[in-house]
């Protein structure tokens, strides 16, 4: 289950970024917990985060940021995939997967 929340490094960066939404897990010391006492225990814990899922990500980046993270197929002979692009306003660039998309965002604020 831990493949739908961002990473705890992410997390981490995206709170110096000021994320702050309200999600159904945390991030303390790199471990993932959903326990209300222990979340007002470490709130003010620099090794807090939030931990969102990857779409709380994408759509605080679009409605907060101007930022978009879209995801694109594509198909050649022999293969298929997907990349995923970062876009602000007339800038796109391309990413090799979600978290790296995710990555290049964080830069961009």
């Amino acid at each position: 289950m831990e493949n739908l929340f961002v990473t705890y490094e992410t997390a981490l960066a995206l709170k110096e970024k000021g994320f702050s939404e309200k999600c159904l897990f945390w991030w303390v010391h790199n471990n993932l917990l959903t326990d209300d006492v222990i979340f007002l225990q470490y709130k003010k814990d620099v090794d807090f985060a939030f931990a969102p899922t990857h779409m709380q990500v994408i759509n605080w980046f679009r409605a907060s940021h101007k930022i978009k993270i879209i995801e694109s197929d594509y198909y050649t002979d022999f293969t298929f995939g997907s990349f995923w692009y970062v876009k602000q306003y007339l800038d796109k660039v391309r990413c090799n997967g979600l978290d790296n998309a995710i990555k290049k965002a964080i830069i961009l604020i």
